[in-house]
């Protein structure tokens, strides 16, 4: 693969962390864009505001404000990419959990008009947002109650950032966020996230999937996939998926998605990580693939870490060390690489990437959705399958 710039420079990756719209940062270590940029590419990792400041609506204030954040970020790209090397009208935004979820919905947003050329959406979608400003009012009320005053933008902004980010940390917890449910009974939240983007604003204004089917975003090619096994991130380490019986996980499943069963087959940890793993990360993902009119490509991380004797397995965010390279700072013993993190699986996702952010081809079909294949990235070689 040639990415050598051409008139215009190298292409140029943005990317945009995760943590559930409350936590991360750029310069976190898996982040580290020096073996992306080593390939032929500008690599930038950008912050936005997160939890109260970023996504809690509240009268007086601004919505979105985090999504605002990040495409403020991909407007200074735009204007700065040439300065550094880069080709500003090739730019990829890339973002993994929170961040790709956040494309999902940039994608179909009015505003991100002309501002990338590429999106990489790794275990994301477009449905990760309420209904309306009016569905966080629970959170805002609690929130505003544990600090004292008035759930307004005006209240909150007297109070000292540290105090606000304290009493976050209090109410931010599955029982103390109120009522966040939508009007189907289901949370978009899934109990993962208290803190979501809303629709109903200049930003948002129309279901993103529908924004998507009527042609919005139609001239940005889209890479998107999940992992095989996301929960085990959130159940193993903690031995919560050990430790569910069969009422407690239909009781939890319930909670945040009451229209859907346990899968078959299995302990009842394993059944309700597998709902869950449907629920918030693979289903969204095919869905946004499928609604997308532009060029798309699905795939799937399956490649098993070893880490917590052996069961972590292809869980949330196992693949970010594989496509940034960052293998030796997410390996060893409390690493979510594991003990034995494959090398050749790396270069090969890398020079995925890479090659998408250069030319909009991975190097696998196009997703159709009526017979849809997606590449599978798992130990020695890429297999492709279908993904229906």
């Amino acid at each position: 693969m040639d990415t050598r710039p051409g008139a215009g420079g190298l292409p140029v990756l943005v990317f945009l962390h995760g943590g559930a719209f409350v936590a991360g940062e750029a310069s976190a270590p898996a982040y580290d864009g020096t073996a992306l940029a080593a390939g032929g590419a500008v690599v930038v990792a950008a912050n936005y505001r997160l939890g109260a400041e970023g996504f809690l609506p509240l009268d007086g204030g601004v919505t979105n404000i985090g999504l605002r954040d990040q495409l403020a970020a991909l407007e200074w790209v735009r204007g700065n990419a040439a300065a550094f090397g880069g080709d500003p009208d090739l730019v990829t935004v890339a973002g993994e959990s929170a961040g790709a979820m956040s494309i999902g919905l940039l994608l179909a947003s009015p505003h991100s008009a002309g501002l990338f050329r590429r999106a990489v959406v790794q275990s994301g979608g477009a449905q990760m947002c309420r209904s309306g400003p009016e569905r966080a009012a629970p959170l805002a009320a609690a929130l505003a109650a544990e600090l004292g005053v008035a759930p307004t933008a005006r209240a909150l902004r007297a109070v000292p950032v540290d105090e606000v980010m304290a009493a976050q940390a209090r109410v931010d917890l599955p029982g103390r966020r109120g009522d966040l449910r939508e009007p189907d009974g289901g949370d978009p939240g899934f109990g993962l996230a208290g803190f979501l983007p809303v629709l109903g604003d200049d930003l948002l204004p129309a279901d993103p999937l529908d924004a998507l089917r009527a042609g919005a975003a139609a001239d940005v090619d889209v890479l998107a996939g999940s992992n095989a096994e996301e929960m085990n991130l959130y159940l193993v380490p903690t031995g919560v998926l050990d430790a569910l019986t069969e009422d407690r996980a239909r009781d939890a499943l319930d909670a945040v998605a009451p229209h859907v069963a346990l899968p078959d087959g299995g302990t009842p940890g394993e059944r309700y990580a597998r709902a869950m793993t449907e629920l918030v990360f693979a289903g969204p993902t095919r869905r946004l693939l499928d609604a997308h009119t532009g060029r798309r490509f699905g795939y799937l991380f399956a490649h098993r870490s070893d880490a917590c004797g052996g069961r972590l397995g292809a869980a949330h965010a196992t693949e970010l060390p594989y496509v940034f390279g960052t293998l030796d700072s997410a390996s060893g013993p409390a690493g979510l690489a594991g003990q034995h993190p494959s090398a050749e699986l790396s270069e090969r996702m890398r020079a995925t990437w890479l090659r998408f952010a250069a030319t909009g081809d991975p190097g696998w079909p196009v997703w159709d959705p009526a017979a849809p294949v997606r590449r599978r990235f798992d130990g020695p070689g890429d297999t492709d399958e279908p993904a229906g």
